[in-house]
């Protein structure tokens, strides 16, 4: 420690820190969780550390001179202490239990983790020391005898279906260590026992449902999307070419009605038979052209 505190690079780079006016703005700083957070400067000030930290360095430097440590002949050895050293910082995660890093540690099965926990409630301002350690538990295996089974549930029947007690302090809640009657309650047929222990896994069919399937539109898969945005795409298709070329809307494109143009344009009629054109400026009763038959006119018929 002393050589590396020696070192020209090492002082240069703490020379810094020794500033009264020194700001760490690295962002894995959270205003969220060190209590030292500027938050006018954006990050941890020399002023803010030594208002939160200064008065426990001082309280741990005077320890460490009195008494050396809990155990004053352990870590005497600089080879001893270093390998704690090397052995807290391969299987201990010391973290806050808000840091991201509490999280993976826990998720990557991390053999010890050790958080400082800040209780403030009800008056009390105190912290509290959380460690974990990740060990293998031993349980037994146990067998009841089925009549004994069979008589709990029993009375179990009579005390809640055919004598209707509703006091939700009832005999299954009562802890009996000797005959397990919480937990054989418990894993009682509905609807004595709870549902989470005994309730089997239900499926659900409202997606064979005729009318319901009308409504919500059936379920929700990549094929049932496809064809929505398909049959949408040709309907929106469909009735912007008939709307825009004819002047007619989406209703008529639909039901396969006709369009009707507005004005003194001429028309043009087909028939699979023949063929006839009436103009806007024409005669009635004339034809259009040569070689046509004059239209006829049909009349309802009169009582």
């Amino acid at each position: 420690l002393e050589e590396w505190l020696a070192n020209e690079t090492m002082q240069e780079g703490l020379r810094l820190c020794a500033d009264r006016n020194y700001v760490d703005v690295d962002p894995t700083f959270n205003p969220n969780i060190d209590e030292d957070y500027d938050h006018r400067l954006a990050g941890i000030s020399r002023e803010s550390f030594c208002v939160i930290y200064l008065n426990w360095i001082e309280y741990c430097s005077s320890r460490r001179a009195k008494d050396h440590f809990t155990s004053p002949d352990e870590y005497d050895d600089p080879t001893v202490l270093y390998e704690a050293i090397v052995s807290h910082e391969k299987n201990l995660v010391i973290a806050h239990e808000g840091d991201p890093a509490w999280r993976s540690a826990v998720l990557a099965n991390s053999p010890s983790l050790l958080a400082l926990r800040h209780v403030m409630d009800d008056g009390t301002n105190e912290y509290k020391i959380i460690m974990l350690n990740r060990r293998h538990l031993s349980f037994r295996v146990i067998k009841v005898n089925k009549e004994c089974v069979r008589g709990l549930w029993a009375g179990q029947q009579q005390e809640l279906v055919f004598l209707r007690n509703r006091n939700p302090e009832r005999g299954s809640i009562q802890n009996a260590k000797q005959a397990l009657r919480n937990m054989i309650n418990s894993s009682c047929d509905q609807p004595i026992g709870y549902p989470i222990f005994v309730s089997p896994l239900t499926t659900s069919y409202s997606d064979s449902h005729d009318q319901l399937k009308e409504i919500l539109g059936g379920p929700i898969s990549l094929g049932n999307i496809w064809s929505f945005i398909v049959s949408t795409w040709h309907r929106l298709r469909k009735g912007c070419g008939a709307g825009c070329n004819s002047g007619g809307n989406i209703e008529d494109s639909d039901t396969g009605g006709g369009t009707s143009c507005p004005g003194n344009n001429a028309t043009t009629v087909s028939d699979p038979h023949n063929n006839m054109s009436q103009g806007s400026t024409g005669n009635p009763g004339q034809a259009a052209g040569s070689g046509l038959h004059p239209p006829t006119t049909s009349y309802p018929p009169t009582l």
